[in-house]
């Protein structure tokens, strides 16, 4: 259970234009200013209130501004800046996990937390070394600080509640609804045990493993651990999954409240599951082009939005090694939908087998790594042929804004009703106007007590 924490900011929506204003590069003007200064009034509301991560976001881009108004005058002030927001940056998310007896090596814990080992280098060079780091290299670190921060932080889909649900569902989508609900409650646990869930994690040897059967009788039952709660999610998970005619429904219901660590649960566990979503993916953009609204253009709204936040981390869920040996299936779906989404897909999955191709070679044999060769020759050669897709993100996200329009101006020309409480404050308003137009009556609003003496306050 995630117990409830004091946060400076009022709602929600605070914290979705804080982002805006850090990340969005669509806006008319830049916005980063405003951003570090609403970072500043939250710090005057209590320094221990605000998370580390969005005190980084500021400090970073904060010496990235004094960058660009400064570099040219005061080098070293700006080396400095950068040098003491990113050791800030490194300490604050390395600290609170060195809870051992002993000291364990900051490597390892960047490691835990998924942190580039060279942010601890960096780290030891700007306290210990006599020269800073130069300003290009503080610079693509700060850079990359940021890209860090928006991946494991402010790209967070809790921060982007789905605003619309259907208004009548029946009781199947319901339940689904509900058990993805409780895989995105779950969402802290899963990241905290990943190790125990992920793909090649073999668990031989686990605490629960090991425990005893309490018996029934006498004894109060124990509560459930991290890890019987992962498998029995799991286990409901496969229970729908196993059913093909709810595969569709299923999908529909996780797209429209998805989660990036949930995505890489259902890869790693649901048999099938990536290619089933990714030919699912593949309808619904194809229906988004051909102009039929669907889930998956109301949930990723742009092309951007899609390849950013989807993509990447649908590709490196997938298992290389599973991969490759379901080829025989995945090139056909593939070679049959030729579009912009299959190229971007195939360039990632490309990339990733690149990255594998030397593990892959120590751990397989030489028959295999020959079918290795040939699925990412295969890859490569689809990039070749269906290179000429990338005007296809213009079409995507046309047909997005015209749903959005059509949607828009439906609403605005709906007559709606008016409420009780409109009513009210027209029946003040009207009351108000009244007040100001009729003459003033000869009784004064406020006059004198009669029977009054000054006393000490409290006093009766």
């Amino acid at each position: 259970m995630v117990l409830p924490r004091i946060v400076p900011w009022y709602h929600d929506d605070e914290l979705k234009e804080l982002k805006d204003w850090f990340y969005s590069v669509e806006l008319a003007s830049d916005m980063r200013s405003r951003a570090v200064q609403r970072v500043k009034s939250y710090q005057s509301k209590g320094s221990q209130y605000l998370p580390h991560v969005i005190d980084s976001t500021a400090q970073i881009t904060n010496s990235i501004l004094l960058d660009q108004e400064r570099s040219e005058q005061d080098k070293v002030s700006v080396k400095l800046s950068y040098t003491m927001s990113l050791i800030r940056f490194v300490n604050g998310l390395l600290d609170p996990t060195q809870q051992s007896q002993f000291a364990i090596p900051l490597h390892t814990l960047a490691k835990r937390v998924g942190l580039p080992s060279w942010f601890v280098d960096l780290r030891h060079w700007g306290t210990h070394e006599r020269e800073l780091p130069s300003l290009e290299m503080l610079r693509i670190a700060a850079k990359d600080a940021l890209v860090w921060l928006w991946d494991h932080y402010w790209n967070d889909d809790e921060l982007e509640e789905d605003e619309e649900e259907e208004d009548i569902e029946d009781e199947h989508t319901a339940s689904l609804r509900q058990l993805i609900q409780r895989g995105k409650s779950m969402q802290a646990l899963l990241k905290e045990y990943y190790w125990y869930w992920e793909d090649g994690a073999t668990n031989l040897i686990s605490s629960t493993n090991f425990q005893a059967e309490e018996p029934k009788h006498g004894k109060r039952r124990r509560e459930p651990t991290p890890q019987e709660h992962i498998d029995a999610f799991v286990s409901d998970c496969k229970e729908v999954w196993s059913n093909k005619d709810d595969r569709q429904k299923f999908m529909e219901v996780f797209t429209h409240q998805y989660t990036s660590t949930l995505l890489r649960l259902l890869v790693t566990k649901l048999p099938g599951f990536s290619q089933d979503f990714f030919e699912w993916i593949l309808q619904n953009y194809n229906d988004q082009l051909a102009k039929t609204p669907n889930v998956l253009s109301q949930k990723f709204s742009t092309w951007e939005s899609l390849e950013r936040r989807l993509l990447p981390k649908f590709v490196s869920s997938i298992n290389p090694n599973q991969f490759i040996g379901s080829w025989s299936s995945w090139e056909p779906l593939l070679s049959g939908n030729p579009s912009l989404l299959s190229y971007r897909f195939s360039q990632l999955m490309s990339n990733r087998l690149a990255d594998n191709r030397d593990s892959f070679k120590k751990k397989k044999k030489k028959r295999q790594f020959v079918s290795y060769q040939e699925v990412e020759n295969g890859l490569i050669e689809y990039l070749g042929k269906h290179s000429s897709l990338t005007r296809e993100a213009d079409c995507y996200n046309e047909q997005s804004r015209k749903q959005a329009q059509i949607k828009a101006s439906a609403l605005a020309s709906s007559p709606k009703p008016i409420s009780n409480d409109m009513a009210d404050i027209l029946t003040d308003l009207a009351s108000l106007k009244r007040r100001h137009t009729d003459p003033p009556k000869g009784e004064a609003q406020w006059c004198q007590h009669p029977d009054w003496s000054p006393r000490p306050f409290g006093k009766l």
